[in-house]
C-alpha cells in the first residue's frame, strides 16, 4: 500500500476534485440541451470518465514516492444494472446493487496482489441531506443497512452473497450531487468546489434520511492508500469467478464476475458513433468512446505502450475490445445493456458501471515509459 504525507494526500485530493468538477460540468452543460430527462445516469457516466483522467496526475504524484510506480484507470458506463434479489420477511425483493463500482487492483508485488472495491449509489439534489421515500429506494436501503444474503438476478451468476464485515464502514455509499433543477447554471454555495459527497456508515441504520458529509475526492485517496474498501480475491488469469464461487468465496466471485463482464469481448457496449484516441508521444495512451449524445461510455487511460505486459490487465483487455469493435455503428446500450444466456426482459444482468484502477511497478508493466 502507498504511504502518504499530509501534503501528498492533499495534492492527490486536489487533482481528484479538479477532474470530478470537470466531469460534472460537462454533464450539466450537456443536460441543459434537454436531450434527456434521465439526469443521474449522465452525471454518473461523466463521473466514470473523469475518474479515468486521474491516472495521469496521480501517477506523476506516485512517482515522486516510487519512480517505478504505474497507474492506469479505465471505466465502463452502463445504466440500471445489475439487479440483485434478496428475501425480506419471506417476500422476494429486488433492486440495483449500485450505480458504480470502483475497484483497485494493486500488482506492485506480483506475488501478493491486493484488491478492494467501493460502491456509490447516485442521488441528485441541491441539499446534501435527502429522505428516501420511494419503494425501490427503500428496498435498496434495506440491502445497504441490513445486508442480507443476496443473489445476482441471472441464471449463470454468483448466489448467496454477503457484504464483508469491515472495521470502517465506508465502502458502501450514497453519493449526492447537485443540482435539483438542471436549468440552473451555478451549484448552491454550500457545495463549494465539491460536486459529489458521500454518505456511509449505513450498517444497521434504521432511518431513511441520508446525510452526505464526505467529499468523494477524500474517500478516493483513502481508497488508494488502503484505508477503505471491501477486500476481494482477484482470480488468476487462467481462472474465472466460478472457481472462486466453487471455493466458497461468493463475495470475490461477485466482484470478479462484475470485472469480467465489464471487459467481455461479447459485449456490444464498446460500439460508438465517435471514438477519439490520443497517443502522447508513444508514452501514455488514452481512449474514450462517446455516444451520439456526447455521453462517455468507455475510457482507458495511461496504459504502457511498449512491449507486452506479462500480466493481463483489465485496462488492456478493455482497450483491445474497444479497438476491435470501433467500426460498429451500433449505439452503446446504456438503458438496455447486453445480455447473454438467451435472457430477455428488463430485470436480468446486463453489466455494471465500473472504474478500475490498476497499480504496479514499472517492471511489471513490461518496459514502462
Amino acid at each position: 500500500m502507498v504511504t502518504l504525507t499530509s501534503i501528498q494526500r492533499h495534492r492527490l485530493q486536489l487533482h481528484a476534485a479538479r477532474w470530478i468538477h470537470w466531469g460534472h460540468s460537462k454533464a450539466w452543460t450537456r443536460l441543459r440541451t434537454g436531450y434527456t430527462t434521465h439526469y443521474e445516469p449522465v452525471f454518473v457516466a461523466h463521473l466514470c470518465a473523469s475518474l479515468s483522467c486521474l491516472a495521469t496526475p496521480w501517477r506523476a504524484e506516485l512517482r515522486q514516492i516510487d519512480p517505478n510506480a504505474q497507474l492506469s484507470i479505465s471505466s465502463v458506463f452502463t445504466h440500471q444494472r445489475p439487479y440483485i434479489t434478496y428475501a425480506n420477511g419471506g417476500a422476494a425483493q429486488q433492486c440495483e446493487l449500485s450505480d458504480v463500482m470502483i475497484a483497485l487492483i494493486d500488482r506492485t508485488n506480483p506475488s501478493n496482489i491486493r484488491s478492494r472495491c467501493i460502491f456509490v449509489q447516485a442521488k441528485r439534489d441541491d441539499s446534501q441531506t435527502i429522505t428516501l421515500a420511494q419503494s425501490n429506494d427503500l428496498v435498496q436501503l434495506h440491502l445497504y443497512a441490513q445486508r442480507p444474503s443476496f443473489d445476482v438476478k441471472r441464471r449463470d451468476a454468483p448466489k448467496s452473497i454477503r457484504f464483508p464485515v469491515v472495521a470502517s464502514d465506508t465502502a458502501l455509499n450514497y453519493g449526492i450531487t447537485p443540482p435539483t433543477d438542471i436549468r440552473k447554471r451555478v451549484a448552491p454555495a454550500n457545495w463549494g468546489l465539491d460536486r459529489w459527497k458521500l454518505a456511509h456508515n449505513l450498517s444497521g441504520y434504521a432511518g431513511s434520511v441520508i446525510a452526505a458529509t464526505v467529499p468523494l475526492q477524500e474517500l478516493l485517496v483513502d481508497f488508494l492508500v488502503g484505508n477503505t474498501g471491501f477486500d476481494f480475491v482477484l482470480s488468476s488469469p487462467a481462472a474465472s469467478w466460478r472457481d472462486l464461487e466453487r471455493s466458497g468465496d461468493s463475495w470475490s466471485a461477485l466482484i470478479n464476475f462484475i470485472l469480467e463482464d465489464a471487459v467481455s469481448s461479447k459485449s456490444p457496449r464498446y460500439a460508438s458513433a465517435i471514438w477519439p484516441k490520443r497517443s502522447d508521444g508513444g508514452r501514455s495512451l488514452a481512449l474514450t468512446t462517446i455516444d451520439s449524445h456526447g455521453v462517455p461510455c468507455v475510457t482507458v487511460n495511461e496504459l504502457s505502450t511498449s512491449g507486452d505486459s506479462p500480466t493481463p490487465t483489465y485496462g488492456m483487455t478493455l482497450f483491445n475490445n474497444v479497438e476491435q469493435h470501433s467500426q460498429s455503428e451500433q449505439e452503446p446500450p446504456h438503458n438496455d445493456p447486453p445480455r447473454d444466456n438467451g435472457e430477455r426482459g428488463g430485470d436480468e444482468w446486463g453489466g455494471m458501471s465500473v472504474v478500475v484502477m490498476e497499480m504496479s511497478a514499472r517492471d511489471d508493466q513490461a518496459g514502462g515509459d
